[in-house]
């Protein structure tokens, strides 16, 4: 009963006549409540020319693949700016890395700015704590 109902659940948008209306009857008729609070429906993920992957037209990514060579980080960051999670999404390594390169490289190389010209500077932060500014941004 804790954790009943469930706070989230998510599914791709099949699963809207099926699994999601299954717990809301089943709920509803035993229970007489909703068995779940919060609900998001996710779009499918498409091959890079929007067709719905599948493992008989062999157009399914390998995950593991994407994963190795263009990290975890990148992988995620895609899924997060490519559309809207109820959207269909295109999905290919080549857009994985291209998301890569023109959002996380970018941070990567200001770091990387900041680190090299702070170490040639002996720069420390905890020098600076008490510093106060009348900047409203920093």
């Amino acid at each position: 009963e804790a954790n009943y109902p469930a706070q989230f659940i998510s599914e791709a948008v099949d699963q809207t006549r099926g699994w999601f209306y299954t717990l809301l009857a089943i709920s509803t008729a035993i229970f007489n409540r909703n068995p779940f609070e919060n609900c998001i429906v996710l779009g499918h993920v498409l091959d890079k020319k929007g067709l719905k992957m599948s493992k008989s037209k062999g157009n399914v990514v390998d995950p593991f693949e994407v994963l190795d060579s263009q990290g975890a980080d990148a992988t995620r960051w895609h899924f997060y700016t490519a559309s809207a999670p109820w959207l269909p999404t295109r999905f290919s390594i080549e857009d994985v890395a291209e998301t890569q390169r023109k959002s996380l490289s970018t941070l990567w190389n200001v770091y990387s700015f900041y680190v090299l010209y702070a170490v040639l500077d002996n720069f420390n932060p905890l020098d600076y704590k008490d510093f106060v500014s009348d900047n409203v941004m920093g």
